[in-house]
């Protein structure tokens, strides 16, 4: 039987996303010393991975990405660096987003 952890993980980002708590508590807390980063491993149907808890459909993704673009300031990973090496204080709406392990779904489907 699989562990309901990474289940239980990816209910509390789903709820956390699609209801702004996230939003919400990066507000409230005002700017964090790290942007948030959000990594994805696979971008395809849940069912064609040995790993479906690792993976998220494309709508899911596309929604995901409406979201985003909507609440926060997406930046590239690099450029999310550099503003902390250089000194600067991230904005509570920086997000980056990183996928992990380069499968050719990242590069076709997101």
């Amino acid at each position: 039987m699989a562990s309901p952890k990474p289940l239980v993980k990816e209910l509390i980002a789903r709820f956390s996303l699609r209801t702004g708590v996230a939003t919400a508590v990066r507000h409230l807390s005002g700017t964090s010393a790290f942007p948030l980063i959000l990594y994805y491993h696979r971008v395809c149907d849940p069912g064609s991975t040995p790993l479906p808890d690792l993976a998220v459909t494309s709508r899911a993704f596309e929604h995901q990405i409406e979201f985003l673009k909507r609440e926060f300031h997406v930046l590239p990973l690099d450029a999310a660096v550099e503003r902390l090496i250089d000194g600067g204080t991230p904005s509570s709406r920086d997000v980056a987003l990183t996928f992990d392990d380069g499968y050719r779904d990242n590069y076709t489907c997101a």
